[in-house]
């Protein structure tokens, strides 16, 4: 069920992704979840490799290596435009989440956190 106060609010995911085996699953059921809240999600995960990359293998190769610091500045890109941020659990332990994190806070941009949102269902 839509939830009129956020259609059409940003929210971008943030969370773990290198290192992590399950980062797609994540990405993909947080965004399922804040989808059905009615948000527009920004999923950092869709980011493509590289379009100056001349030949397939070299856009493969830059995907199976993860090209950090060129995800880091799409992602920045992406991040910068959006009205909140989620941060998926296990976020702490991610130099690329915590510097979106950071950077979400100096934006004064509001910061949920599944860990949380999880915890308070627990609690009722």
């Amino acid at each position: 069920m839509m939830n009129s106060s956020v259609e059409s609010t940003k929210m971008y995911v943030s969370g773990p992704i290198t290192g992590n085996s399950t980062c797609e699953k994540d990405f993909e059921d947080a965004t399922e979840v804040l989808s059905c809240e009615g948000y527009d999600v920004v999923n950092p995960m869709l980011i493509c490799p590289p379009e100056n990359l001349r030949f397939d293998h070299q856009r493969e190769q830059a995907e199976k290596r993860g090209d950090w610091n060129y995800y880091m500045r799409e992602a920045i890109k992406k991040l910068v435009i959006c009205d909140e941020i989620y941060m998926l659990r296990g976020w702490a332990s991610s130099k690329g989440a915590i510097l979106e994190r950071n950077i979400a806070q100096q934006l004064n941009m509001p910061v949920r956190y599944q860990e949380a949102e999880e915890l308070k269902k627990l609690n009722g």
